[in-house]
């Protein structure tokens, strides 16, 4: 699938008249786990305008969202005034006037929105916001709402922001409230990245996933943190259409709430570098505990040590009551690389993991314990400019206590060894062909699976890569089966030079989880 946005801003007049409009369109094909707001079938028109005078701003803005699968449609028009009051306070009042369709029928309204910011220091800023509905026609859609909230700039660009909005209907006995705790972040462009926390249908389809904001780091000297607190109350009670809702409103909304802290040790000049992060949910439908720890130490430029370690505990409402699963891991590697030449890399991995009823399912069955100790060399050899070729081997042992009809354990042990390679070829500066296989030979009962998949990859510029590439076996596999199965497949990169990682671990880090 594809997803594609455009956005763009004109200042004329000195600066006095500011235009932006965007356009985005989701493909009905699209699925993105880590951000939910992406749905298939999505299309979204925006523009606005704003007009300055002295210490006031005439704004008008209008956009329209659509959701084909949903068949829900909203449109918002708005127009106000932003007028300055002194040097401390700032009025923002508008009237705005918004359109439902869902299915067969319309919803519209039209209400006043205000709100007044505070700012006693220039790195602080406070509000109150309030929403009033004049009349409306069919459900009551977007009812009545008071809110309050405050942001601390940091750091230029980074800013410390907190809120609250409680949604008053006109039935009172369904009302709900919304909290967030975390970190701004100004990426330029007028493009900002809110550091809230979403658990998503996981990067396999099957796992749960935790994602926390999108470069919501604070940067005080050696030390990078991340910390975001959300709290989502009684959701579940607003309208279908409703923005407030997770889009785009096809799902169970839960309360819950979420914490998140993370930190990284990042000292300049040093062989070593860690990172500590842990994430605490507690929901009516799902309930997550994770902690990872990562490090790497260089011993020289040619010689690293690598460290994952991973904590997860999952709780998930099933129809037959809650599901709950575990997993411990502990991933170790000795990276080598030449520093007269980066021709030869070779990485040698050790990983203990245990699991408990795994959602995703294990080597030996879903149902159970289970425990796997993985050995692998990975080795990629680049003789000459235009050619790549990757060897990995590994060996992996299985022992699992499988849960049986009564209450019945059942022990099984397997013994299987994984084989791999791929090779890149450059044809041209723009194209080139990658081909892999893999074959898994399980030792306890005989059997052979394996998977191929050659492909042609397209470089249209300077750092993107398009791959494209049918993929043909019965490899399935938690650990070495690549996911999606057999079939027309098309991988999307960015392609970063070697020649930018000074040591060994900067070279291994990204690859460094990919079994």
């Amino acid at each position: 699938g594809f997803a594609t946005a455009i956005d763009g801003t004109v200042r004329l007049l000195d600066g006095s008249l500011n235009l932006s409009a965007g356009w985005m369109k989701v493909g009905d094909e699209y699925h993105n786990p880590s951000n939910l707001n992406l749905r298939g079938g999505t299309e979204e028109v925006k523009a606005a305008g704003g007009y300055r005078i002295g210490s006031s701003e005439l704004r008008l803005e209008h956009d329209r969202q659509s959701f084909g699968p949903e068949q829900v449609k909203r449109q918002r028009t708005a127009g106000g005034i932003v007028q300055g009051l002194g040097s401390e306070l700032k009025l923002d009042a508008k009237v705005a006037a918004d359109r439902f369709v869902t299915g067969g029928s319309t919803d519209e309204s039209q209400a006043g929105e205000l709100k007044l910011s505070w700012t006693p220091m220039q790195n602080l800023t406070a509000w109150t916001e309030a929403r009033h509905q004049f009349n409306y026609s069919g459900n009551i859609v977007l009812p009545d709402h008071f809110g309050l909230g405050a942001a601390y700039q940091i750091i230029p660009g980074i800013s410390v922001e907190t809120q609250h909005r409680r949604v008053v209907p006109r039935d009172t006995t369904s009302s709900y409230s919304i909290t967030n705790l975390g970190l701004r972040t100004d990426l330029g462009l007028g493009t900002q990245a809110w550091g809230s926390y979403q658990i998503a249908g996981g990067v396999n389809g099957s796992q749960n996933a935790a994602i926390v904001g999108l470069n919501n780091r604070l940067r005080l000297g050696i030390w990078s943190f991340n910390t975001l607190f959300e709290r989502r109350f009684g959701v579940g009670d607003a309208s279908f259409a409703d923005p407030v809702r997770a889009l785009p409103f096809l799902q169970a909304e839960e309360d819950y709430w979420s914490f998140g802290l993370g930190a990284e040790l990042l000292p300049q000049d040093k062989p070593y570098r860690a990172s500590a992060r842990g994430e605490y949910r507690d929901g009516d439908f799902r309930s997550t505990r994770l902690f990872t720890l990562t490090g790497d130490v260089s011993v020289n430029k040619s010689l690293a040590v690598l460290s994952r370690n991973e904590y997860l505990w999952s709780e998930q409402a099933l129809a037959d009551g809650n599901g709950i699963s575990q997993r411990t891991s502990s991933l170790w590697g000795l990276a080598f690389r030449p520093t007269r030449s980066d021709k030869l890399n070779v990485l040698t991995k050790f990983e203990w993991l245990a699991e408990s009823n795994p959602l995703g399912g294990g080597v030996l069955g879903a149902n159970g314990d289970e425990k796997r100790v993985i050995g692998a060399l990975e080795t990629i050899w680049a003789p000459v400019a235009w050619g790549e070729l990757t060897g990995r081997y590994a060996l992996r042992r299985t022992e699992a206590d499988q849960l049986l009809e009564n209450d019945v354990t059942r022990n099984l042990t397997s013994w299987a060894d994984y084989l791999g390679g791929r090779l890149d070829v450059n044809i041209k500066p723009w194209i080139g062909f990658r081909g892999e296989t893999r074959l898994l030979i399980e030792h306890t009962s005989g059997s052979r699976r394996y998977d191929a998949a050659p492909s042609l990859v397209f470089v249209p510029i300077d750092g993107f890569e398009a791959q494209f590439g049918y993929r043909f076996g019965d490899l399935r596999d938690p650990d070495f089966a690549a996911n999606g199965g057999p079939g027309l497949f098309a991988t999307f990169a960015v392609r970063i030079t070697e020649t930018i990682f000074p040591t060994t671990a900067d070279f291994w880090r990204p690859r460094f989880g990919q079994n």
